[in-house]
């Protein structure tokens, strides 16, 4: 049993140490998961892996561990060494720039998520490479906040405000819009749902929730600019 594990731990070392260079090169990958197959000596299966079957082998894990995805997304930085977990367990279900973007649950417009390529493989990244979500705005001005004075009052649509929810006042958007807001000064955002009408203020563009400003760090009013969320933007599937 000693043996046998020591046996193990030897393998899964070399391996870290031959495969480390080669995590970003598709063809490398390749040419690995093939090799393990052809000089398999202990059978198809390894600690309960399946040698025969796509990403079982211990080059695929150590592969999916060593690559890290990071995705800036405006003032935010999302990494998460348990994609590579997800992604070996699912046998490379997490295969696409779009499925890591589901995983950290990012919301895009349109033009973001073509910007993205949602449909490129993981295995087409570069070593260091990071996604960037790019700002796409729809419109600049003043974002203010209301709350005590409103808060259990009737809202535009038909249901009652709640200050304590991610929701904000817009003129003109269509309600239940759904828009990142974006402090221009710090980078900062949130998310908030349209679900009233205002500010009726000059040059304010937007009038948040008291929960949605305290999201976003800001005082009584802030520079921002909006985007215009596609719920739509990450249901393509790719081929």
């Amino acid at each position: 049993m000693v043996v046998h594990a020591l046996r193990v731990s030897v393998l899964v070392a070399t391996a870290v140490a031959l495969v480390g260079p080669l995590t970003y090169d598709e063809h490398a990958h390749a040419a690995l998961n093939g090799a393990a197959l052809r000089w398999s000596w202990w059978g198809d299966q390894l600690l309960g892996f399946d040698m025969t079957a796509p990403r079982q082998n211990l080059f695929s894990l150590v592969r999916d561990l060593d690559r890290v995805v990071v995705i800036v997304d405006h003032g935010n930085t999302h990494r998460s060494l348990m994609l590579g977990v997800a992604n070996f367990i699912s046998h490379g279900g997490m295969r696409t720039v779009g499925d890591v973007v589901r995983w950290f649950d990012i919301p895009l417009t349109a033009r973001q998520a073509r910007m993205l390529q949602l449909c490129r493989t993981l295995d087409a990244l570069r070593e260091g490479e990071q996604l960037v979500v790019q700002a796409d705005p729809y419109q600049y001005g003043v974002a203010s906040w209301y709350g005590p004075g409103f808060h259990g009052r009737l809202a535009a649509s038909g249901e009652i405000y709640n200050m304590y929810a991610r929701t904000a006042a817009h003129r003109t958007l269509p309600l239940q819009s759904v828009v990142r807001v974006v402090s221009q000064r710090t980078g900062r955002s949130t998310v908030v749902r349209i679900n009233d009408r205002g500010p009726y203020v000059d040059g304010r563009i937007i009038d948040m929730s008291y929960d949605s400003k305290q999201s976003m760090g800001m005082g009584d009013l802030a520079a921002v600019y909006l985007e215009r969320i596609d719920p739509t933007a990450l249901k393509g599937e790719c081929p």
